[in-house]
């Protein structure tokens, strides 16, 4: 698993993303037999799961200097999600019935699934960026500060040291 989550970061959290998006529209387009359902609950679940460690994986890459402030804001946006996914699923269940419920949440990672491709394929078709020289002065010549080289949207905000800390 680590070797997958280390060596292709992007596909990590696309495929769980897809497997999700596949299985909610599913579960809201067919009208399934109790079986086929519990195969489709199974499926976002595994999903879930895949997910959230992928995304602490690809945490730990783009901030190995500050990982307990990067976990932190990952466990918060994942309950702030299922906070606000409760909220809406409270909303919808009661009139409109369970097969709205899933059409939404499938709609929803399909979003999340066509902004973190469109994101990866305009990261990897773009050069690595450079520190300002802002950063540089605010963090001193010496330090060696870079910008993250690693794709993905969050990289512009993720500074590395590139210098031993040992010295």
């Amino acid at each position: 698993m680590a070797r997958t989550l280390d060596g292709h970061p992007i596909a990590s959290l696309l495929a769980p993303l897809g497997v999700g998006t596949v299985s909610l529209l599913s579960l809201a387009a067919l009208d399934v037999l109790r079986p086929v359902a519990a195969v489709l609950l199974a499926g976002i679940g595994l999903a879930y799961a895949a997910f959230g460690t992928a995304v602490q994986s690809r945490m730990l890459q783009l901030a190995p200097g500050s990982t307990d402030l990067a976990s932190a804001g990952v466990s918060t946006a994942f309950n702030v999600g299922i906070a606000v996914g409760s909220l809406l699923g409270g909303a919808l269940l009661p009139d409109p019935g369970p097969r709205l419920l899933a059409l939404v949440g499938g709609l929803l990672t399909l979003a999340a699934l066509a902004l973190l491709a469109v994101d990866a394929g305009r990261r990897a078709t773009s050069p690595a960026p450079r520190p300002s020289a802002a950063v540089r002065a605010a963090h001193g010549t010496r330090a060696g500060y870079e910008l993250s080289r690693s794709p993905g949207w969050l990289d512009d905000l993720v500074i590395h040291r590139t210098t031993s800390l040992t010295r």
